[in-house]
């Protein structure tokens, strides 16, 4: 996963005993190489479906939501970046029987690219744990969380690692300043880097990303001590509208711990492997095991890519509405079929009543601060301001139809 198929290749190759036949292990990289590609290939193509689905959501989206479309973004990029390092480092060169058909630099600022998309879906799921624990523990806060700070934290999220990693292959010796510095229109370009192959460097990598994933649980596990303690208060229990936001956080708390399991049992395996079996690593596992674990770790990788998509298009009612909206409107393009898109199924219908009502109180709140503004505006209108008179004028946005 955090390093390019050659530099992986040859170094599991160093490690082997040499009574192996240098060919099967080429022949064994090449096809788990095909594997991978078809595996990321599916990823994308379920994220690009639910991204293109997600268009079709209902404004404004939530918060949980806009964070849900970012990790999907986030996937999306990953599998594009798997795909191209596979190709340019494993599948052609062995096609053209060449060594390379990129510059090294290339290579290497693929393989940064996808360890930044990593980072970047761990700190969008930590956005989304401290969203979750913000609103159950600390309701009063919540409003804190505006759309605003959603897209800056967004933003953040991606550029950060993309800068920190870019950063640090420039700065540590054997990476895009060594031989033919920078030259990645150069076939000589950071020729012999062994970056990847340093393990400070792979600690820098790892232990960032152990740390949030400790941080992620330390807040579920607060989260759920929180919603245990409340369950045991007679008082609060007795409130109807205390059962729905109930209801409505254990599906939600559901649906995100789904998602930073999947981020766990997905990454942690590969990032283990990363500082645990190596020349310089506790454990040096050789020959054929070494090679197999290090292909399932990135079948494992790639799995929890496509396994994040099912996680949305079933547990996020949001997105199965977008999903039924995008298909309802493909199927308006066939004669006969537009009757039958028009009937909202039952299962979305509690979920529209929900979302007029919230629209509703929105507008209902809008029209009262027009009254009042028209009210200290006619107050303060004097014959004399001449020029100072406005025609103020407001539109309240139709709700979506559908």
């Amino acid at each position: 996963m955090l390093e390019t198929q050659n530099q992986s290749t040859s170094l599991v190759t160093a490690q082997i005993d040499m009574t192996h036949n240098t060919n099967d292990i080429k022949n064994l990289t090449f096809y788990a190489s095909v594997l991978i590609t078809v595996e990321s290939s599916a990823a994308l193509i379920i994220n690009l479906y639910l991204l293109n689905c997600s268009r079709y959501l209902r404004h404004p989206a939530g918060i949980n939501v806009q964070l849900c479309v970012s990790l999907m973004v986030a996937d999306a990029a990953c599998a594009v970046f798997y795909m191209t390092s596979n190709f340019i480092n494993v599948i052609i060169p062995t096609i053209l029987h060449q060594d390379d058909i990129v510059s090294h630099c290339i290579s290497l600022l693929v393989e940064c690219l996808k360890i930044a998309t990593f980072f970047a879906s761990v700190f969008t799921l930590l956005a989304l744990a401290l969203n979750h624990y913000i609103g159950i523990v600390h309701p009063l806060y919540s409003s804190s969380i505006t759309h605003k700070a959603v897209r800056t934290a967004i933003t953040f999220a991606y550029i950060l690692p993309f800068v920190f990693f870019i950063g640090l292959y420039s700065i540590v010796p054997g990476g895009f300043r060594n031989d033919v510095a920078f030259g990645f229109f150069s076939m000589k370009g950071c020729a012999g880097g062994n970056i990847m192959r340093k393990f400070s460097v792979r600690l820098i990598t790892v232990i960032p990303f152990i740390a949030f994933v400790i941080i992620i649980v330390s807040l579920y596990v607060h989260i759920v001590i929180h919603m245990r303690m409340l369950e045991k208060n007679p008082l609060i229990q007795s409130g109807i509208t205390y059962q729905r936001r109930r209801g409505s956080n254990r599906r939600l708390l559901i649906t995100i711990l789904l998602l930073a399991g999947s981020a766990v049992f997905g990454w942690l395996p590969t990032l283990l492997s990363y500082v645990v079996f190596c020349n310089r690593c506790p454990v040096r596992l050789q020959g054929y095991p070494l090679m197999c674990l290090l292909i399932l770790c990135q079948i494992i990788n790639v799995l929890k890519l496509i396994l994040d998509g099912f996680v949305y298009a079933t547990r996020l009612i949001e997105i199965r509405f977008a999903i039924w909206r995008f298909h309802t409107s493909f199927k308006s393009y066939f004669p006969g079929q537009t009757e039958k898109a028009t009937h909202v199924p039952v299962k979305f219908e509690k979920y529209l009543r929900s979302t007029n009502d919230i629209s509703a109180v929105a507008q209902k709140r809008r029209k009262t601060s027009i009254r009042r503004t028209r009210s200290v505006d006619s107050r303060n209108y004097s014959p004399d301001d001449g020029d100072s008179q406005t025609d103020f004028r407001y539109q309240i946005p139709a709700p979506l139809k559908i």
